[in-house]
C-alpha cells in the first residue's frame, strides 16, 4: 500500500470538508438575507432545487403535484376551481374547522381464554 498516496487522499478529503463547511455557512447567510428582504426562504429553497432538475423531470413533478392538488380539492377556493366544481356539479369541500368530528374508534379486545377447562389443581 502506498501510504503517502493514502495520506494525500485523506488530506484532500479533509480540505474539501472544510470548504464545504465554509460554503454551507455562506449559503445560510444568503438565506438569512432573503428572510430580511421579506421573502420566504423555504420557497426559495424549493425554487433552487427545481432549477437544478432536468426540465422533463421538473415538468413531470409539476403534473403529479397538480393531480394530487386537484384530487385533494386544493384548487376549489380559486375562481377557476370554483367554476370547475360548479361545472362538475360537485359541492365545495368544507374548511377543515367545519368538517364533522368523528368519535374515536375503540377496538375491543376479545377476552382470552387460556385453558379449555379449569386448572387441574383448582386455581382459576
Amino acid at each position: 500500500m502506498d501510504t503517502d498516496a493514502l495520506k494525500r487522499f485523506v488530506d484532500r478529503i479533509e480540505n474539501l470538508h472544510d470548504e464545504r463547511k465554509e460554503l454551507n455557512g455562506t449559503i445560510r447567510t444568503v438565506y438569512d438575507e432573503i428572510k430580511e428582504a421579506g421573502m420566504d426562504p423555504a420557497t426559495v429553497r424549493v425554487m433552487v432545487k427545481e432549477r437544478g432538475l432536468d426540465n422533463v423531470v421538473r415538468m413531470d413533478q409539476y403534473r403529479i403535484r397538480d393531480e394530487y392538488r386537484r384530487a385533494l380539492g386544493l384548487y376549489a377556493d380559486t375562481p377557476l376551481g370554483e367554476a370547475a366544481m360548479e361545472r362538475a356539479g360537485a359541492s365545495k369541500p368544507k374548511p377543515f374547522a367545519e368538517q364533522p368530528v368523528h368519535a374515536p374508534r375503540t377496538r375491543r379486545r376479545p377476552k382470552l381464554k387460556l385453558f379449555d377447562r379449569e386448572h387441574p389443581q383448582g386455581a382459576a
